[in-house]
């Protein structure tokens, strides 16, 4: 289902399932508008390798790679077939490989996007096919330094709420197709202070703002390259703007999206546990269906 929150929730599913590791838990959501079922989901915690630099906490509380995958379903794929796998790893290195696999009405996609921890270093576009647009968003020194994958923002939010059950954050994301703030705020911070929000749930109320570069402005902007991050020219003045005209969030394309997301708490951590989003004829729930 191409609701490109995150670029998350589409994906092919039942052959993911087949690989996922034996240290792997999974969930699956069917995602649905009025009762039509849009597209399916599968979110899959991995363990972090004995080697990664992903550290944990001193109350253990577990700190998941994800891996997401899902595919339309329906009705809805008639006029849009779409599937995607989705990884973002990081290694020992410091580096973090942001991976994406996709069909997009039989056409091949695929992204492969290099992060860096350190924040002066720019995301550098490895691999890009896309179906319906032929070169990456160009990579701007002064606004994409720091930025990190959507898949990596969506484990950073799960980990603050493991690690200390708090919600609030703000990311700025590049995905090789746009660019985006992502601000995370606690949808029930006045029941959990009275005490009356169960402590095994919380929800997250999440907002996409999808930005661009005025053009004007925009002249010093270069095509990516992997060399492309050592450059020390001057920086464009910066004029970044959220449009209305390209921000591609299917099927609504608005230049900010928003959803609530839920969590609940288990035996193996707080895990993601409904979605609902925002569109303008109404609802699209995602709800966990269990996994046989």
């Amino acid at each position: 289902m191409r609701i490109q929150c995150f670029n998350l929730f589409p994906a092919a599913i039942l052959s993911t399932l087949l690989i996922l590791p034996r240290s792997a838990h999974a969930d699956e959501f069917i995602f649905k508008l009025h009762g039509i079922t849009l597209g399916e989901a599968t979110f899959a915690y991995l363990d972090p390798p004995s080697d990664s630099p992903i550290k944990m906490e001193n109350d253990s509380r577990p700190s998941y790679q994800l891996q997401v995958s899902g595919t339309t379903r329906g009705a809805v794929s008639l006029f849009k077939d779409y599937s995607a796998s989705f990884h973002s790893n990081q290694i020992t290195t410091g580096l973090r490989h942001y991976r994406v696999d996709a069909i997009d009405r039989g056409t091949k996609e695929t992204r492969h996007i290099v992060f860096s921890t350190a924040h002066n270093v720019l995301p550098q576009v490895l691999d890009f096919t896309d179906r319906t647009q032929e070169l990456p968003l160009r990579v701007s020194e002064a606004l994409d330094q720091g930025r990190i994958d959507p898949l990596h923002a969506l484990q950073n939010i799960l980990a603050s709420i493991n690690r200390h059950r708090k919600c609030e954050a703000r990311y700025a994301v590049y995905d090789g197709k746009r660019r985006y703030q992502v601000e995370v705020l606690p949808v029930d911070a006045n029941n959990q202070n009275k005490g009356e929000a169960p402590k095994s749930q919380l929800r997250c109320a999440v907002t996409l703002r999808t930005q661009t570069v005025d053009m004007a402005h925009s002249s010093n902007e270069r095509r990516l390259t992997p060399e492309a991050h050592g450059g020390q020219g001057a920086k464009p003045k910066q004029n970044l703007k959220t449009t209305d005209e390209r921000s591609g969030f299917w099927p609504f394309k608005k230049a900010q999206q928003s959803m609530v997301i839920h969590f609940q708490d288990g035996a193996t951590g707080f895990r993601f546990s409904a979605f609902e989003i925002a569109s303008p004829i109404g609802t699209i729930r995602g709800l966990r269906t269990p996994l046989e």
